[in-house]
């Protein structure tokens, strides 16, 4: 099973069958974000946030899916409450996570409440790697449990995201490539048609090799410069730069990643590629201006001799 990276931006905003927009949450003491939680799962996402302030947690719909547990609030009354949450870090693309308390997680020790800490950084051994719970940690203790936190719900690194949508980007290429191929083989079509090739052969055999067939006619006239874009096409190296942007205090920055030949190369080689990091006002001219034409993109929007933007602040620029 494929860990499936989510985009914060793909987290949609809490509707009216969400748990927390509903009437019986709103006396709910324990809640993180406007969400009611367990107890349990509010000291985890508390102790995350001393840690660093820009943690932020969402049980909305989209991305992946939460458990939920009804718990006693009174000996009369039961409240339905989310029993694990998403994470993730204000200004990164993409989630870091789930934590969550409880005992739904499909483990051995079902009838035992415990931590769960969901990340793309672990990998649990206990489980097959096609099952969830490849990807998540568990623990009864709750410093345990923020440890295994604190180590895993880390922001993405530029070279990972780059990782994560190279696939798609590259495919992009092979539809600008495919388009150019399919422009040359749409001219050379017509000129299957026996009717035509028989017409033009007996012309040529009785004429000055002189075209008579509209079909022929409109070949020559662009197949050449066809044919030689084609040609370019074939050769033509495909570079690209993925461009991270964040903010360092009041200035943008940015992490480029160099990614020599896309046509040739597979998405696991790109965390091999180099980055460099500078101040945006730094980049070269050419790739700046083809960074503000991608801006006005909407996100997987892509634009042939440009690039593609992949999110608010990550880029694949064509070089």
């Amino acid at each position: 099973m494929a860990f499936k990276h989510v985009l914060v931006a793909d987290l949609q905003p809490a509707n009216e069958r969400d748990l927390h927009t509903q009437e019986q949450a709103s006396d709910w003491p324990h809640k993180i974000d406007g969400i009611p939680v367990r107890k349990e799962v509010l000291d985890l996402c508390l102790q995350l946030r001393r840690s660093y302030s820009g943690y932020r947690f969402h049980a909305g719909r989209g991305g992946l899916s939460n458990l939920k547990v009804s718990i006693t609030f009174t000996d009369e009354v039961r409240k339905t409450v989310y029993s694990d949450v998403h994470v993730y870090i204000e200004g990164s693309d993409y989630i870091v996570g789930r934590v969550g308390y409880g005992k739904r997680y499909g483990i051995n020790e079902s009838d035992t409440p415990m931590y769960m800490i969901h990340s793309r950084k672990i990998n649990n051994e206990k489980f097959n790697d096609h099952r969830e719970q490849y990807f998540m940690s568990f623990a009864k203790d709750f410093k345990k449990a923020m440890k295994v936190a604190l180590s895993k719900l880390t922001p993405y690194s530029p070279k990972e995201m780059a990782y994560i949508n190279f696939h798609d980007f590259k495919v992009n290429i092979a539809d600008v490539r495919s388009a150019s191929q399919g422009k040359l083989n749409n001219i050379l079509s017509p000129l299957q048609d026996r009717n035509v090739l028989l017409a033009e052969m007996r012309n040529l055999l009785t004429a000055n090799v002189t075209f008579s067939t509209p079909q022929f006619i409109q070949a020559a006239e662009q197949i050449t410069q066809a044919d030689k874009d084609w040609e370019e096409m074939k050769r033509k190296p495909f570079n690209a730069y993925y461009v991270y942007v964040r903010m360092v205090g009041d200035e943008q920055w940015v992490d480029v990643v160099d990614v020599p030949d896309v046509n040739g190369r597979s998405s696991s080689s790109v965390e091999t590629c180099s980055i460099t990091s500078m101040n945006i006002n730094d980049l070269p001219d050419d790739i700046k201006g083809k960074l503000a034409v991608l801006t006005i993109a909407t996100n997987d929007q892509y634009m042939e001799q440009v690039g593609r933007r992949v999110s608010e602040k990550s880029f694949w620029v064509e070089r």
